[in-house]
């Protein structure tokens, strides 16, 4: 009777923990997901607004350089995510930058060709340009905007950088 009893209980007890791995496992695999969904939801706002910096920026190609220059440092200014930005014209020639001083990211042969073959009617489209070589700035990302006109005539491109230590900030704290 003693030994039906221990293989009895020992049956509910693994039954027991099977449900309970089940149930930790169902957990993990839906905080994952929103974890999942709370990056991506992220990374599509950061995309919006540097869209929005390249509708600001089409202002710089049209000739209002004063105007636009003050807004772009405020948008600059006001958003965490975004390190720099230059802004091309369709030859591919710096024609404004948030920090004057700074190397030409595009005077790296690699990033020009990258940007060539970029789709340059694809309005809404954005880049991510990254090196095959390794860079002192692994935390800091390239992404490129083209800027058209409105019939949609390419009239440049933007370049934005992003600090990837912005989202280590913004996740800090999510389990």
């Amino acid at each position: 009777f003693v030994t039906i009893a221990v293989a009895f209980i020992c049956l509910l007890t693994w039954q027991r923990l099977r449900a309970e791995q089940e149930l930790l496992d169902s957990t993990a695999q839906a905080q994952q997901q929103s974890l999942a969904t709370i990056i991506s939801e992220n990374l599509t706002q950061v995309i919006d607004r540097g869209r929005t910096v390249a509708v600001a920026a089409e202002s710089w190609l049209s000739g209002d350089h004063r105007e636009t220059e003050q807004r772009l440092a405020s948008m600059l200014a006001i958003d965490d995510i975004f390190l720099n930005l230059s802004l091309y014209d369709t030859s591919l020639q710096r024609v404004y930058s948030s920090s004057p001083g700074s190397v030409d990211p595009l005077a790296d042969g690699e990033l020009q060709s990258a940007l060539l073959t970029v789709d340059r009617t694809a309005a809404r489209t954005a880049t991510v340009l990254v090196s095959s070589r390794e860079q002192e700035n692994l935390w800091a990302v390239p992404v490129l905007f083209p800027i058209t006109d409105d019939i949609g005539a390419s009239k440049g491109f933007l370049l934005v950088t992003l600090d990837l230590g912005y989202f280590l900030g913004l996740f800090r704290n999510i389990d």
